[in-house]
C-alpha cells in the first residue's frame, strides 16, 4: 500500500517535470505546431471575414452609387428642359423677326400672346390675354405668318376664347390670289372650310391660295386663309363647290397676336 503511494508520487512528480519541460523547452516548436494545424483554419476565416467587410463595403458603395446616379438623372432632366427652353426661345425670335420682316407691325398693332390650351375638334382655342389687356370681341388672331387664326368671341381677366375659322359659325368675305374671283368663306367645324356663292364658269385651281378680300373691316386684306384642295361642279346648283385647307397650325407653336388697332 505505502509502495502504491509512493510510485503515484514519483509518477505524479515525472508527469510534472515533463510539462515543465515541454513548456520551458519545447514551448516555440508546439506553438509553431499549432500554428501551422490552424493556419488553414485562419485563413478561411480571413477571408471570409473580407469578404464581409468587402459585402457591406459593396452594400453601402451601391447605395451611394444609387443615390449619385438618381442626382445625376435628375441634374440632365434638367439640363435637357433648359435646352429645351433655349430652343423654344430660340424659334420664338425667330418667329419674332420674320413678323418684323414681313412688316407687320408697320401696318397694325400687335399684342403677342400664346396658347393655353386648344380643343382643334371644337375649333376654338383659349390664350393668355384678356381684359386687362385691353382684348375686346371680335378682335382678329394671326400667327407670325400673316395667317389668319381666328376672331376673338369671349374674353376674361387674363384670358380669352378664340373661335378659329374653321368654326361653323364663321363666315367671311375672301379672294383667290391671281384671280379677280371672290367669295364667302364658311367654316364647315373639325378643322373644314368651304367657298360659297362661285358661279360655275368661274375656272378654279386645285392648290390656289385664298385670302381675306377685306371686305370687312374686322379683317384686313391680304392675310392668308387657306388652300384650295377640291372643286365640285352640279346641274344642281349655278354655284360650284370648293373645299379648302385652313393654312394655320397650331401643333408645331404656341406664339400668336392679336390685332389690336
Amino acid at each position: 500500500m505505502l509502495l502504491n503511494k509512493k510510485n503515484s508520487k514519483i509518477l505524479f512528480l515525472v508527469l510534472v517535470i515533463f510539462f515543465l519541460f515541454v513548456f520551458i523547452f519545447l514551448q516555440r516548436p508546439v506553438r509553431s505546431f499549432f500554428y501551422s494545424v490552424s493556419q488553414p483554419i485562419q485563413q478561411w476565416f480571413w477571408s471570409k471575414g473580407l469578404e464581409n467587410s468587402s459585402f457591406w463595403s459593396g452594400l453601402f458603395n451601391a447605395k451611394d452609387l444609387k443615390t449619385e446616379n438618381n442626382n445625376l438623372k435628375k441634374e440632365n432632366q434638367l439640363f435637357l428642359s433648359k435646352i429645351v427652353e433655349f430652343e423654344q426661345l430660340k424659334e420664338e425670335n425667330r418667329k419674332l423677326r420674320k413678323v418684323l420682316d414681313l412688316g407687320l407691325t408697320e401696318e397694325l398693332k400687335l399684342l403677342e400672346t400664346n396658347i393655353l390650351s386648344r380643343d382643334t375638334a371644337k375649333d376654338f382655342i383659349v390664350i393668355n390675354r384678356g381684359i386687362e389687356d385691353g382684348l375686346k370681341e371680335k378682335m382678329v388672331v394671326i400667327n407670325y405668318e400673316k395667317v389668319l387664326v381666328g376672331q376673338i368671341d369671349e374674353v376674361y381677366k387674363n384670358s380669352s376664347k378664340v373661335r378659329l375659322l374653321t368654326d361653323n359659325k364663321m363666315k367671311f368675305s375672301v379672294k383667290i390670289i391671281d384671280t379677280d374671283i371672290q367669295a364667302l368663306a364658311n367654316g364647315q367645324g373639325n378643322q373644314k372650310m368651304l367657298l360659297e356663292l362661285i358661279p360655275k364658269d368661274e375656272e378654279i385651281l386645285s392648290g390656289a391660295l385664298v385670302v381675306t378680300s377685306g371686305l370687312e373691316r374686322k379683317f384686313p386684306l391680304g392675310f392668308l386663309v387657306g388652300k384650295i384642295e377640291r372643286v365640285e361642279k352640279t346641274d344642281l346648283t349655278p354655284f360650284q363647290k370648293v373645299e379648302i385647307s385652313p393654312l394655320f397650325n397650331l401643333q408645331g407653336s404656341n406664339l400668336l397676336f392679336v390685332i389690336i388697332n
